[in-house]
């Protein structure tokens, strides 16, 4: 764990077994959320074998209770290496699983108690399209960004449920969706985030689905590879596939390239993709 002035990055290697019951490093942890000038909080967990114990650590109300201790809160991010449909109980194919691995995301997440949070960060979590849409609508008005990993059919519901497009424009939250390119560089992501901002505030073409491909691709010419480890790189996003203007995994002569999309932009925790959705 990397203390910082006013935020902490908190890797926990070991699982996230410290938030079953309470422990001392449990407390430890707690007793640092509550510094009064604590602001930002990026949360690493290691959850495998999780979907074998009931998702306990989720469960039992300690993630709740300790990110509810940050009163100052502005960043928070949270991240997970679960994969879909980890113990391989899906009654629908290519879903994220059994419906016994939802976690209702506010019985995580305490938004209530953030009325200074500005950033919010979320990837690697079996979630349901409605509970995500509840969590949105939860956050406060001081919210400006949001990174996130699902796609076509979420942006058309934020678009049709969310107030957000009746704010004035400096109000508005900034979403930002990234997925891995398929070169699968490490660090590197395809960031979607003027497309979405131009699609829920100007009525714009969906970045996502565009002309009838995947419903979790964006064609090339939409969106900015970035890169983590260099925050100078940064270009539009263009492969050379055998067939120009086909988005990545839809070509024939891309098939050796293919992976699963939605994940988090990050280099994987564990050295696995982290879904969404």
């Amino acid at each position: 764990m990397t203390r910082r002035a006013v935020g902490a990055h908190v890797d926990l290697k070991g699982g996230c077994h410290i938030f079953d019951e309470p422990c001392e490093k449990y407390d430890n942890l707690v007793a640092i959320l509550r510094r009064p000038d604590f602001k930002r909080l990026d949360l690493d967990l290691l959850v495998g074998w999780q979907e074998h114990e009931g998702w306990l650590s989720f469960r039992h109300g300690l993630i709740y209770r300790a990110l509810g201790e940050i009163a100052a809160l502005e960043h928070v991010s949270m991240r997970t290496n679960v994969i879909p449909d980890p113990d391989s109980q899906a009654s629908q194919r290519g879903s994220g699983g059994s419906i016994q691995h939802h976690i209702p995301l506010l019985s995580i997440f305490p938004t209530d108690k953030w009325s200074q949070l500005r950033h919010f960060g979320l990837s690697g979590f079996l979630v349901q399209q409605a509970d995500v849409l509840s969590l949105l609508a939860s956050l406060p008005w001081t919210i400006r960004t949001d990174d996130r990993g699902s796609y076509r059919y979420l942006l058309v519901d934020m678009h049709d449920t969310l107030d957000w497009s009746h704010r004035a424009e400096d109000a508005r939250p900034k979403v930002t969706i990234g997925i891995h390119p398929p070169e699968q560089y490490a660090g590197q992501a395809i960031w979607v985030d003027r497309e979405v901002y131009d699609f829920l505030y100007r009525d714009d073409e969906n970045p996502f689905g565009y002309n009838g491909h995947s419903l979790n691709q964006v064609p090339q010419g939409k969106g900015t590879v970035r890169d983590a480890f260099d925050p100078a790189y940064e270009r539009p996003w263009t492969y050379k596939l055998k067939n120009p203007g086909v988005p990545f995994g839809d070509d024939p002569g891309s098939r050796r390239l293919r992976f699963k999309e939605n994940g988090c932009p990050a280099p994987p925790l564990g050295g696995r993709q982290n879904p969404y959705g």
